[in-house]
């Protein structure tokens, strides 16, 4: 099976208006009119040989946000993929997702990931997807301060009209506990796709020595700047 072009024509071939009748931000479009953003995934997938997986393998999408990505599989013939999100990233969109998630036949179990803490799931999975993530994002370590006040906040709209997103991101040590928690997670032979978004290691050198931990893990460079992936097996 060609996933790349049968998950295009699913994705391209659906009339999405029901869909944008709950929810029409030019990012859900985007998505859906589109390859662009689905790039990393394509080509993640193909790396890690999803095409010669079984159509019953057990897949879970960690954080899946609209579900379009579980709903196309779904139409290729994986049929036992769960999903989770999480209350905290979402607030601003929750009151649509529930109208949207039925739509695209998806019923996300609320998992909030911390660094360095155990999250229990209710069974192993052939098949573990954390893409296009801010979950890596510890946005929990930035403080304002506006000269008389401190608050959390980590993110602003600035004086050129685009967001700035301000965060720290796990060091070797967490990424250490959160791989071994995803192999805990695995049948054995299963997979896990991880993508971290924005990719930052290569960007700073005092990430370098992560990056160089996690080089065992990366097997490609993803398309697009600031983009990879990391492919773990158990």
């Amino acid at each position: 099976m060609n996933i790349r072009e049968q998950f295009e024509k699913e994705i391209l071939s659906r009339d999405w208006s029901e869909c944008y009748a709950v929810h029409d931000t030019g990012y859900f479009k985007d998505v859906t009119t589109s390859m662009n953003y689905w790039q990393t995934h394509m080509h993640a997938f193909e790396t890690a040989g999803i095409s010669e997986r079984s159509f019953d393998s057990d897949w879970l999408d960690i954080g899946t946000w609209f579900g379009v990505m579980p709903w196309a599989m779904r139409q290729l013939g994986f049929l036992n993929i769960d999903t989770t999100d999480c209350l905290v990233h979402r607030m601003a969109f929750d009151e649509q997702f529930q109208k949207l998630w039925p739509l695209m036949g998806v019923d996300p179990q609320e998992l909030h990931i911390e660094p360095n803490k155990q999250f229990l799931l209710d069974k192993k999975y052939d098949i573990i997807t954390v893409m296009k993530s801010n979950v890596f994002w510890k946005t929990e370590d930035v403080i304002a301060y506006d000269g008389s006040s401190v608050r959390r906040a980590w993110q602003n709209e600035g004086a050129d009209g685009k967001f700035h997103t301000y965060f720290t991101v796990y060091n070797q040590q967490e990424w250490d506990f959160f791989i071994n928690l995803l192999r805990i997670h695995l049948n054995p032979g299963g997979v896990a796709i991880v993508n971290p978004e924005p990719w930052v290691y290569d960007s700073f050198e005092n990430l370098h020595t992560t990056r160089d931990y996690l080089q065992q893990y990366q097997q490609h460079e993803a398309p697009g700047e600031l983009s990879n992936y990391l492919v773990i097996t158990r």
